[in-house]
């Protein structure tokens, strides 16, 4: 008969109280209830833990070291359990957020940093990787929640719309353009522009088509098996510029400066989606998703 968490609680109240008669009051249970708990948990233990007295019970020397061993694994019993019941309700466990490289700053970061401050229990793993890698592992249940550019229909996903974010051109310091406050669409009908094959380049880069058509407008565009972060950081050496968000410019890159993208409407800003799985049992999802609803005022629901 193996010992149980029960036997050890009904024998540490025992010996604080050296009577069984008061563990027995403290613990809500009949005393013989308690001895026959006791007189089991020495027979299986093989030692005697308790000399009985007239005036209650002295704990023997077996005792004291069992004792000892008993309250940590009472104590232990007692952090799992509570975990356990954290982590069901959200309060601690790990999040798995994905991300492309090009999101280093911007409105993820901050919500991260105000996450990890309130909810120090709950772990967010970032997870970078294309569009294609990212979705693979929603559906795989590998990574819990993703921020992607854009609004693309996944039938097994659910969406939000999170934020907007201000379009950015990064330039070489030197470049013509450098010196401007902010530059035009149209100022870039000449230039040569680079994007990752990856990360936000398909989806800028559509952007820049739509907004400058060929054949008279478009820019002519050059791609790399790089990421953008990789990009951003030659082109303080390179005759190309790129284009890119807010959230890309947290990081330093020598030589390089960024100036906002505007249209004769003023600033010109890119959208970015939120993707969950359907079938995502992750409490702490849950509270993540629940806390970015109220941080951004959005409407939609976790569930």
């Amino acid at each position: 008969m193996p010992i149980n968490v029960r036997q050890l609680r009904y024998a540490i109240a025992a010996a604080d109280h050296r009577s069984f008669h008061g563990a027995a009051r403290t613990l809500g249970i009949e005393q013989s209830s308690l001895s026959r708990h006791i007189r089991t948990l020495e027979r299986v233990a093989g030692v005697t833990l308790f000399v009985r007295t007239r005036s209650g019970v002295n704990i023997t020397s077996a005792g004291i070291a069992f004792m000892h061993s008993a309250r940590s694994i009472v104590a232990q019993s007692d952090r799992m359990i509570s975990a356990s019941r954290s982590a069901g309700k959200g309060h601690s466990g790990m999040i798995a957020v994905g991300h492309n490289s090009a999101m280093s700053a911007g409105h993820l970061r901050t919500a991260v940093i105000d996450w990890n401050t309130r909810n120090p229990e709950t772990e967010i793993k970032a997870i970078e990787g294309n569009r294609s890698i990212l979705h693979a592992g929603l559906r795989a249940g590998s990574i819990d929640f993703v921020v992607l550019p854009s609004q693309i229909n996944y039938d097994d996903m659910k969406q939000a719309l999170l934020w907007r974010e201000p379009m950015m051109v990064a330039l070489p310091i030197c470049h013509h353009l450098a010196g401007q406050q902010s530059v035009e669409w149209a100022a870039l009908k000449d230039e040569t522009l680079m994007f990752p094959t990856h990360d936000l380049g398909a989806e800028i880069r559509d952007i820049v088509m739509d907004r400058l058509p060929p054949p008279d407008l478009c820019p002519e565009f050059h791609t790399q098996e790089a990421s953008h972060a990789s990009i951003l950081s030659m082109l303080g050496e390179a005759k190309y510029i790129t284009i890119t968000t807010e959230a890309a410019t947290g990081a330093q890159y020598p030589g390089v400066v960024f100036r906002k993208l505007h249209d004769p409407h003023g600033p010109v800003s890119i959208s970015y989606s939120g993707y969950w799985s359907k079938i995502n049992q992750n409490p702490a999802l849950r509270r993540f998703l629940n806390y970015i609803r109220k941080r951004y005022a959005l409407s939609f629901e976790p569930d």
